[in-house]
């Protein structure tokens, strides 16, 4: 098999680049057509009632309010440069799709970079990226999904390329458009100082008590953030008291008979807090529940052959973005995946999932990138 594969990427070798780029530009842009054509531009309820309108508020007056959607400000600011304008809605669409037509061509470079410059690796992952369905459908909606696996890759093929300090201060500048983007957006930058620290860990080990008190720091900043800012317009624990697993609905539901609810409105991580203490094995339940729904991803309304391929393609991946991590040691980047997914699979079950899994598609740009990766240093080292 090793054989085979070897064979066949030098064959891929040859073929001049712009013949590949052709064909997934191709690819590229009929998945698009198909999306817009069968789907038009799509709102749902966060466009209609919150994003539209206070993208509006802002073009007409250019002045923020206190609102909770400022946690999404960039992809609200987006938004304003178009919704005065005719057809603002369909020109921020296009807008959209043509930064993931971009950000798809950064994948590439980025698997190939991580696959020593192979062009097998990187053609067979970005396909899965092009033809992923619950990724590419995100670029005709009105919400911020899109433009969040954008700058998700954007970060990560400025991370893979990364070999100074020079290089991660760029990587760590670029984390802010995810962080403004999306509340959560904050566990890109976490990700990439995992990645840091693994890269430079030799040096960090010999100032291991500057480092330890600027790691605690940070953590009693973040802390303060979430408390403080994040998490002040979110109801928590009011969704753990109905039991979701997945939010406002009953599939998979924990029963939440005898829950008793904090009576303190101050803070909302003591009120989190606070409930774990006064239900403790229902919390877990909750939890753990919420867990393993994220990380399956499957859905029991989902057709066959949506879990199929789930099953199929994505839990493979998972397993060899793991191989990566552990065996190859060629470049820090390699973390970058498994730490960003636990951080986001943590949020979730201290939170809620999502219906549609938009959760965990906002990360598969980087699972598909480091486990078909994995698969190519697995073929490489183990099936020679």
């Amino acid at each position: 098999m090793h054989q085979y594969f070897v064979s066949l990427n030098q064959e891929i070798q040859k073929v001049p680049g712009y013949l590949i780029f052709c064909g997934l530009a191709i690819l590229w842009l009929i998945v698009q057509f198909y999306f817009l054509q069968s789907l038009g531009v799509r709102t749902v309820p966060d466009s209609t009632f919150r994003y539209i309108p206070y993208a509006t508020q802002i073009a007409e007056t250019w002045q923020l309010g206190e609102s909770h959607d400022n946690r999404y400000f960039l992809y609200i600011a987006f938004l304003a440069l178009f919704v005065k304008s005719d057809g603002g809605l369909t020109i921020s669409i296009i807008v959209q799709t043509a930064l993931s037509g971009a950000a798809c061509i950064l994948f590439y470079k980025a698997v190939k970079h991580l696959t020593d410059q192979s062009r097998l690796p990187a053609i067979l992952a970005t396909i899965i990226f092009i033809l992923w369905k619950d990724i590419q459908y995100l670029n005709v909606y009105i919400l911020t999904e899109s433009l969040f696996i954008s700058a998700l890759v954007l970060v990560f093929y400025a991370l893979v390329k990364s070999r100074s300090w020079k290089d991660y201060l760029v990587v760590i500048a670029l984390c802010v458009i995810p962080a403004l983007l999306r509340p959560n957006g904050f566990i890109v930058l976490l990700s990439v100082l995992v990645c840091f620290g693994l890269h430079y860990r030799q040096l960090l080990f010999r100032y291991r008590k500057l480092v330890i008190g600027s790691a605690v720091a940070g953590v009693i900043i973040l802390i303060a953030i979430l408390d403080r800012y994040l998490l002040t317009t979110f109801e928590i624990v009011e969704t753990y008291a109905r039991g979701e697993v997945i939010y406002a609905s009953n599939i998979f539901a924990v029963p939440a008979d005898g829950v008793t609810l904090p009576t303190e409105k101050d803070s909302p991580l003591l009120r989190i807090l606070y409930f774990i203490l006064q239900n403790p094995v229902f919390f877990f339940k909750l939890f753990f529940a919420k867990l393993i729904v994220f990380i399956a991803y499957i859905k029991p309304y989902y057709s066959l052959l949506h879990n199929l391929s789930i099953v199929f393609v994505i839990h493979p991946l998972y397993f060899f973005t793991v191989w990566l991590f552990l065996k190859d040691k060629k470049t820090a980047a390699r973390a970058f995946a498994p730490t960003v997914f636990i951080l986001q699979a943590c949020i979730v079950a201290a939170t809620s999932e999502d219906w549609d899994s938009r959760f965990i598609t906002l990360l598969l740009p980087v699972i598909i990138a480091s486990g078909v990766a994995g698969v190519y240093s697995f073929v490489k080292h183990k099936l020679r």
